[in-house]
């Protein structure tokens, strides 16, 4: 069990509720290539360093990057995991604009991009980053409208 928060708002998140995080983020089951956690539920919830994470992530043969605040949308930074190959083959079939956006067809330049902004326009990005995170369909297709 691990406690978390300040003595008002404390929870607790049981180890298989732990396990099941890391399952999602780690393992990365179905067709997700891509997946990230604010760096401060990776320390906080899961009681791992960024390194520690990036670590475990390399064992189940993942690539990864943690990015500070700067170079991310999220304010506490965020750690990002990737299946290298499988996105690689995703982000060749890119077009130029795309991959002009993006600043070239590397796992590395999608994963720096969508990290440091909000991608909310309906097109060939948005569409990349639904699939990398394993959407295969739109919310809107999904319901049937």
């Amino acid at each position: 069990m691990r406690e978390i928060g300040s003595d008002s708002s404390q929870f607790t998140l049981s180890s298989e509720e732990i396990h099941d995080i890391l399952h999602q983020h780690i393992e990365m089951p179905g067709d997700k290539l891509v997946s990230y956690l604010p760096v401060q539920t990776v320390t906080a919830l899961l009681g791992l360093a960024a390194d520690e994470y990036l670590a475990l992530a390399g064992r189940h043969g993942l690539v990864g990057i943690c990015l500070d605040a700067r170079h991310c949308v999220i304010a506490s930074g965020a750690i990002y995991v990737w299946k290298d190959e499988p996105l690689q083959q995703l982000l060749s079939h890119t077009s130029d604009a795309v991959s002009r956006q993006m600043g070239g067809r590397a796992p590395l330049d999608f994963i720096q991009y969508i990290a440091g902004h909000w991608v909310d326009e309906e097109g060939e990005l948005l569409r990349l980053i639904r699939l990398s995170f394993g959407e295969s369909e739109t919310p809107e297709k999904a319901a049937g409208d």
